[in-house]
């Protein structure tokens, strides 16, 4: 009987009598390591959420330069607008400014063909603005441009009789260019972000 006794007179395999032997295994689940299998599977839900960020962060970064070159696209419009409306109503002054020197000069019995030939220099460029400036300007400042038109015609037309001073000259058209400017001031801020955003 005494040879059928394991190590410590126990029964093999060291179970006490009437129990069964029990295997001890730390953390194992079904023969796996569960501690291995949670960080394994930590693991992957890291990579996942590691691949979700890669494929979300080129989209957020082309809306973000989108919006970069919608407002870069949007000053230099602004850019554009504002240097052609500055050049046209300068040329507008000018054929006004010409054109006084020219009835002046009749008044005086003096020469007025330089001050004519500036005015009409004036108004080959102003012809030209003109149309760049309805192209690229809304539908108020582009109708106000044809109401500064329609005054510094009336100007040509008295400036080139050759009998008229500058009493002859008197034509509003101070009022149609202070439209413009509004109306062109109205124009270059539609639209723009506010400061501070």
């Amino acid at each position: 009987m005494a040879g059928h006794l394991g190590v410590g007179g126990g029964p093999p395999g060291g179970a006490a009598p009437g129990r069964r032997p029990v295997r001890r295994t730390a953390g194992a689940v079904g023969g796996r390591d569960c501690c291995g299998a949670i960080f394994r599977s930590g693991r992957r839900s890291a990579k996942v959420r590691e691949r979700g960020a890669r494929v979300a962060r080129p989209h957020l970064t082309t809306a973000v330069e989108r919006a970069k070159f919608r407002r870069e696209m949007t000053t230099r419009w602004d850019e554009r607008k504002l240097d052609t409306y500055i050049q046209y109503v300068t040329c507008v002054k000018e054929i006004s400014r010409a054109a006084m020197a020219a009835g002046r000069a009749r008044d005086q019995g003096t020469d007025p063909s330089e001050a004519l030939w500036e005015m009409e220099t004036s108004e080959n460029k102003r012809s030209i603005l003109f149309e760049t400036f309805v192209l690229l300007g809304n539908d108020k400042a582009a109708t106000a441009a044809h109401e500064v038109n329609r005054r510094t015609w009336e100007l040509l037309r008295a400036a080139r009789k050759p009998d008229s001073g500058a009493a002859a000259l008197d034509v509003p058209l101070v009022e149609a260019l202070n439209g413009l400017h509004q109306a062109a001031r109205a124009d270059l801020t539609t639209g723009r972000p506010a400061s501070g955003r």
